[in-house]
């Protein structure tokens, strides 16, 4: 998101550039949000009450960062039977519909590598996990005042389940009735939610052998921090859509295991980032293990041909489009050197538990 406001602008008119000079205050302004967001339901209320609800499941996709879930997103939404909240709707995300009209004469359609520096190229139709704004902003406002993610920051209110329907009709009203796509790396912990409210969804939980995921989440931390470091925005954007995970503000997750969570602050304290990232990744995939007996909840593991088939469970996916899915996904695999993991100091007995989770995790 920040590539594209910062490189991919059309013009360096007087608009854009009061457009630019002035993000840091957009970005944190609740009156900015709930202006534009009753001006689009005033204007549209009438048009969103004819469009009928899509039955449908919602489709979730994320596990812990560095899962490779922001190529799996942009693969399935190519099938063009998902909407989702793109780079269009930015920043704001809970007007969708007058976003997309703004974003026409703020940005150019180019495609850039995003700031990852991962080889995933982004423009304005590429889906992100911007629904996390609408959570930690309208939400979750003291969630930016803690120190951690932690299990006390899940009591939603149900004004949150009118909300998201709302947004879901507007995407339908931009982009057609189609199903609802969303990554969303934090989704286990609003599982509960979702069942508690009988809200219809399959969660595809995206994994990575736990060494390869921690060697990348470490190099994204050094990426990001530097980011942060030279401009200032990048931090409050990061803020804003929840990506706690690396940077200047990353927060550790702290869930239901004492223990590990006494380790994983213990590496954070002493930034020995490989053996932090590699606790965390344990604690969120042991949280995550629990869910795994709901026949709506999928893991998967981009590199091993048998976990992608777990894709043939999302049954509205037609032949075709999962067939040229599955072809895209076997094609784009990664090589890693496991060699390269020799001079890492790792905790064996993080990584015993780590693989063993990863074991139960992908077995089919």
């Amino acid at each position: 998101m920040i590539n594209l406001f910062l490189r991919t602008m059309k013009n360096k008119n007087e608009f854009n550039l009061l457009f630019y000079k002035n993000l840091n205050t957009l970005l944190s302004n609740n009156f900015s949000y709930d202006a534009l967001l009753a001006l689009e339901n005033f204007f549209f209320k009438k048009k969103l009450k004819s469009i009928r609800d899509i039955n449908q499941p919602l489709l979730y996709v994320g596990g812990y960062a560095r899962s490779r879930s922001t190529f799996l997103v942009n693969e399935l939404y190519k099938t063009n039977i998902f909407n989702s909240l793109t780079y269009a709707q930015m920043p704001f995300v809970n007007a969708p519909i007058f976003s997309t009209k703004i974003s026409k004469f703020l940005y150019s359609k180019k495609k850039i590598e995003r700031s990852h520096n991962d080889g995933i190229n982004i423009d304005l139709n590429s889906p992100e996990s911007f629904e996390e704004i609408i959570w930690f902003k309208n939400f979750l406002k003291e969630f930016h005042k803690t120190n951690s993610i932690n299990l006390r920051l899940l009591d939603y209110p149900l004004d949150l389940i009118t909300e998201l329907r709302m947004l879901q009709k507007k995407l339908h009203y931009i982009y057609g009735e189609k199903n609802y796509l969303c990554k969303s790396n934090y989704f286990y912990l609003r599982y509960n939610f979702y069942k508690l409210n009988n809200i219809n969804f399959y969660y595809l939980v995206t994994i990575r052998d736990p060494i390869q995921q921690s060697i990348s989440l470490t190099n994204q931390h050094i990426n990001f921090s530097k980011y942060g470091k030279n401009n200032y925005t990048i931090g409050k954007y990061l803020n804003l859509v929840g990506k706690y995970e690396f940077g200047q503000s990353r927060k550790p997750v702290l869930l239901n295991n004492e223990r590990l969570n006494k380790i994983s602050l213990k590496y954070l304290i002493n930034n020995d980032n490989i053996n932090y990232y590699l606790s965390q990744w344990l604690i969120i995939y042991s949280f995550i293990s629990s869910l795994k007996n709901d026949q709506n909840v999928k893991v998967i593991d981009l590199e091993i041909s048998k976990s992608i088939d777990v894709l043939r469970s999302l049954n509205y996916i037609n032949p075709s489009s999962l067939d040229l899915l599955l072809l895209s996904i076997e094609s784009n695999k990664k090589i890693y050197n496991k060699s390269d993991y020799n001079s890492v100091n790792i905790d064996k007995n993080l990584l015993d538990e780590a693989s063993e989770t990863y074991s139960n995790l992908i077995r089919t």
